[in-house]
C-alpha cells in the first residue's frame, strides 16, 4: 500500500526533474533538448493525476508538491528557454517578460489549489500552466526549426504578455477529463490522431495543437457576446 501511495509523488518528482534538467539544458544552449525535457515534464504531470485517481491516494502533499514542481517545470523552465534562445530581444524586455510569466504562473497555480474543489474538473479558469508552457516551449522550438526569427522577434513580446494574461484570466478552458466523460470514443480517437500527427512532425504539430487549445478559451466567449450585440440590435429597431 505504501508503495501505492508513493508511485504518484515518484512521478512528480520525474516531472521536476524534466523541468530542472531543461534549465540545464537551456543555459548550455541545448534549446531542442530543453523543449522535449518541457514536454516530457508535461507528460508526466498528466500521469500523476491520472494515478493518484486510479489508485485512489490524491493526498494535500501531492496537490502541494505537484504545484511545486509545476512551478519549476512550467514557469521558471519556459522562461529560461526563451530568455537564453532569442537572444535578440532587448536584456530588459526579455527580463521583463520571462519575469511577468514565472509570476503570472505562480499565482495561476495558487489559484488552482484554491478552486480545484469548486470546479470539479469541469473547466479550468484561466489557462492552465502546463498548457501555456506547451505554447512557450513549442513555438520556441518551432520558430527556430523553420528559421522564422525575425517575425518571432517582432511579435514575441505580446505573444508572451496574451499567454501571461490569460493564465491568471477568467477566461474557462475545456478540461480533457470532462471531454474524456462525456465523450469517450471521440476522445481517444482525437488522443490517436494527435500522436499520430506529432509522429510525422513533431516541431510544428506539437505547436499547431497546443495554439489551438490556447485559442479555445477565449473562441468560447465569442458566442455570448454575439448573443448581446443581438439582442441589443433587436432592442433598437422595436424601440420608437
Amino acid at each position: 500500500m505504501r508503495k501505492i501511495q508513493l508511485l504518484p509523488s515518484l512521478i512528480t518528482t520525474a516531472n521536476l526533474v524534466g523541468g530542472f534538467l531543461s534549465i540545464i539544458f537551456s543555459m548550455q544552449g541545448n534549446f531542442t533538448i530543453a523543449g522535449w525535457l518541457i514536454i516530457i515534464a508535461i507528460v508526466f504531470d498528466g500521469l500523476d493525476g491520472e494515478v493518484s485517481r486510479l489508485t485512489k491516494t490524491s493526498s494535500d502533499f501531492g496537490l502541494q508538491y505537484d504545484s511545486l514542481a509545476d512551478l519549476i517545470s512550467f514557469a521558471v523552465a519556459p522562461a529560461v528557454l526563451v530568455y537564453k534562445s532569442f537572444l535578440g530581444v532587448p536584456t530588459r524586455l526579455a527580463l521583463s517578460l520571462i519575469t511577468l510569466y514565472v509570476v503570472c504562473g505562480a499565482l495561476r497555480l495558487a489559484r488552482f489549489n484554491v478552486q480545484i474543489v469548486k470546479t470539479k474538473d469541469k473547466f479550468f479558469v484561466g489557462l492552465p500552466i502546463p498548457a501555456a508552457a506547451a505554447i512557450v516551449t513549442t513555438s520556441t522550438v518551432a520558430f527556430h526549426s523553420y528559421i522564422i526569427q525575425f517575425p518571432a522577434l517582432r511579435f514575441f513580446p505580446i505573444f508572451m504578455i496574451v499567454i501571461a494574461y490569460l493564465m491568471v484570466s477568467k477566461v474557462r478552458y475545456p478540461s480533457l477529463k470532462e471531454i474524456e466523460r462525456k465523450r469517450p470514443f471521440h476522445y481517444l480517437v482525437a488522443i490517436l490522431l494527435i500522436l499520430a500527427l506529432v509522429v510525422i512532425r513533431s516541431d510544428f504539430f506539437m505547436f499547431a495543437i497546443t495554439f489551438a487549445y490556447v485559442l479555445s478559451g477565449p473562441t468560447r466567449m465569442i458566442k455570448p457576446l454575439r448573443k448581446f450585440f443581438a439582442l441589443k440590435d433587436q432592442a433598437g429597431r422595436t424601440s420608437p
